[in-house]
C-alpha cells in the first residue's frame, strides 16, 4: 500500500513538472470548500481535532480537486508527524489581507527543525526525523503542495518550531 502511494505521488509530481495536469479553475466560496474538507477528515479520523475559522463571503479562483489535494497533503502530513504523547490539534483559518487570501493550517505536531525548513519544499527531501519505517513517505508531499499552489498563481510558506508545531500558509488572490 505504501509503495503504491509513493509511485502515485511520483507520477503526479512528474505530471505537474511536465505541465501535463490540466487545471479547471472556478470561483469557489472558501468557507464551503474548507468545511467539506474538514468534515471528510472528521468522518474518518476522530482522534484529530480540526477547528475551522473562516468568514463566509471569501471567494477564490481554484481548481477544486487540486487544491483539495494540496490541503489534504498538509493535513495528512500533520497526522504523520503528530506528537506521540498528545492528541493532534489543527486549526484551519482564512485571513484576508487586501486582495490576498491566506489559508493558514496550524498544528501542534512534532515541528520541523530550523535547519530543515529551507528544504521542505524541495522534491524528495525528507528530514532526518522523518526517515522512519512507520511514517514512510516519498519526500514529495510538500513539493506537490508547492506546485499546486504555484499553478494557482499563489505561493506557500512555512513556519515551524521543533517540538511545538508547524504553520503552513497558502496565499492566493481573492476572486
Amino acid at each position: 500500500m505504501l509503495n503504491a502511494r509513493i509511485i502515485e505521488e511520483l507520477f503526479l509530481y512528474s505530471k505537474f513538472d511536465a505541465e501535463a495536469v490540466h487545471f479547471h479553475f472556478e470561483r469557489i466560496q472558501l468557507a464551503k470548500f474548507l468545511t467539506h474538507i474538514v468534515e471528510e477528515f472528521q468522518l474518518y479520523n476522530r482522534e484529530v481535532q480540526l477547528e475551522l475559522n473562516v468568514v463566509k463571503d471569501v471567494y477564490v479562483h481554484i481548481d477544486r480537486m487540486q487544491m483539495n489535494r494540496a490541503i489534504t497533503n498538509l493535513i495528512e502530513n500533520s497526522m504523520k508527524f503528530k506528537k506521540p504523547t498528545e492528541p493532534l490539534c489543527m486549526i484551519l483559518e482564512v485571513v484576508v489581507v487586501d486582495d490576498l487570501v491566506e489559508i493558514v493550517i496550524k498544528d501542534n505536531g512534532q515541528g520541523i527543525s530550523e535547519l530543515q525548513l529551507p528544504y521542505v519544499f524541495d522534491r524528495f527531501y525528507r528530514g532526518e526525523e522523518a526517515r522512519t519505517s512507520t511514517t514512510g513517505g516519498s519526500g514529495l508531499g510538500f513539493a506537490i503542495v508547492k506546485q499546486i499552489v504555484e499553478k494557482h498563481n499563489g505561493h506557500v510558506k512555512i513556519q515551524s518550531k521543533l517540538h511545538y508545531g508547524t504553520t503552513v500558509t497558502i496565499i492566493l488572490g481573492k476572486a
